[in-house]
């Protein structure tokens, strides 16, 4: 169409089912709702083909509003990776960088159950607590860059 330039018609296309597609389609079919209950006709019942109409229209918009966002990032993404290969020497490694992961500590698996009997509340605190631990150490992985790296021999 005519929003992407030519040198964007060789990225592959947006999927069908994206978020700018169904958040606009949302939008339209919402805003023929909207025009029934302002005429004071019943919302859902009336004007059916409007309401499909302004939806088609909300997700034609949202693809292609897709495809710009697509080609916008990828051009960004190009400018970027062209200055670093000019100028490598502002982007040169100072070092390692330290791990994180290899001071964690994982929790037992069989810590993490919370089922109990009912009158030992002892026991069932303490799983809870061995539970938000494990929870902890799981968000902390996630912001560990070589968490795979370290992890790579373990079956999980």
């Amino acid at each position: 169409m005519g929003i992407v330039p030519e040198d964007g018609k060789v990225l592959p296309p947006p999927g069908i089912v994206n978020r700018n597609s169904v958040w606009l389609s949302g939008i339209g079919w919402f805003s023929a709702m909207l025009n029934n209950a302002f005429n004071h006709r019943p919302p859902l019942k009336s004007g059916v083909h409007r309401q499909f109409l302004f939806a088609t229209i909300g997700w034609y918009i949202g693809y292609h509003l897709t495809k710009y966002e697509n080609y916008t990032y990828a051009r960004l993404d190009r400018d970027m990776n062209e200055y670093v290969k000019l100028h490598p020497e502002r982007f040169e490694t100072k070092g390692q960088k330290k791990d994180l992961c290899r001071d964690c500590r994982a929790v037992p698996s069989n810590s993490l159950s919370l089922s109990g009997r009912r009158g030992d509340k002892q026991k069932n605190k303490e799983r809870t607590d061995s539970f938000l631990l494990g929870s902890l150490f799981v968000k902390s992985a996630m912001y560990c860059m070589n968490y795979r790296d370290v992890n790579k021999n373990k079956p999980y």
